[in-house]
């Protein structure tokens, strides 16, 4: 699976954020759709950890 393929996974697998793999920095990139910040991430799985950290701690301030 390409970089894009699991970039374009991902966003299926988290509706709230929109998520892209940069061609140049080679990093996943995270866009929130409503609020918050963005987060980038080398590797798939890293992404995956700081969605579910940046999910914890926003259902925690509402």
């Amino acid at each position: 699976m390409t970089p894009e393929e699991t970039a374009a996974e991902l966003d299926r697998r988290y509706p709230d954020w929109a998520i892209i793999y940069g061609t140049y920095t080679h990093h996943f990139i995270a866009l929130p759709l409503t609020y918050g910040h963005v987060v980038a991430a080398t590797t798939a799985y890293d992404l995956q950890r700081l969605l579910g950290s940046a999910s914890a701690r926003s259902d925690t301030s509402h």
